[in-house]
């Protein structure tokens, strides 16, 4: 049960999707990346997102790999659905 605002949550699970990877443009004309995996367990899915050097991260997840997410933090988009979100201290295990 994902609650919005919490952080530092510990999760196992499996990647559903491949890793896409966005590039965008700063005002100041920097470009940085996000990527974005769906990951799911039994109970359902949801996004993972990570930003700038956090989305080093999510590279190399492949559909099907079985993964730790530690210390990652439960957000709402737009659409009011949760997605979790990597921030400085979340790191990611294959298991």
């Amino acid at each position: 049960d994902l609650v919005n605002g919490e952080d530092k949550v510990f999760l196992e699970v499996i990647a559903l999707s491949k890793t896409r990877l966005e590039e965008f443009t700063a005002k100041d004309g920097s470009l940085f990346r996000k990527a974005e995996l769906i990951v799911g367990d039994d109970t359902g899915e949801c996004k993972v997102i990570g930003w700038r050097d956090l989305s080093e991260l999510l590279i190399n997840i492949n559909p099907g790999d079985r993964i730790l997410l530690k210390g990652v933090s439960v957000r709402e988009g737009k659409d009011k659905s949760l997605f979790l979100q990597l921030i400085s201290f979340s790191s990611l295990e294959k298991l």
